[in-house]
């Protein structure tokens, strides 16, 4: 039983990790689903991760799409707390 809370908590503490990335990096806060859109792009570009090292796509590839739907969630409640800062401005 101390085996199953112990990796349930250890669940929860992972997932939503991106967001947590961007809620708590520094810079303006709207940032709206950046959890998503981080993990959506380590598994769209995996080579970017295996250019680095090897390693860091047997890890991070398999990690993102396990935190990608916590981030979803994750990123929805945090949303209103995100959009309240400035949108970048496109450049013309």
């Amino acid at each position: 039983m101390s085996k199953l809370l112990i990796s349930f908590s250890v669940l929860l503490l992972i997932s939503g990790c991106a967001t947590s990335i961007g809620l708590f990096s520094k810079g303006d806060k709207a940032k709206p689903y950046f959890g998503t859109q981080f993990d959506s792009h380590i598994l769209a570009n995996p080579q970017e991760l295996s250019a680095k090292s090897p390693v860091l796509l047997w890890i991070g590839y398999p990690a993102a799409l396990i935190d990608l739907p916590f981030s979803m969630v994750a990123d929805t409640l945090v949303l209103p707390y995100m959009m309240q800062g400035t949108q970048p401005k496109i450049p013309k």
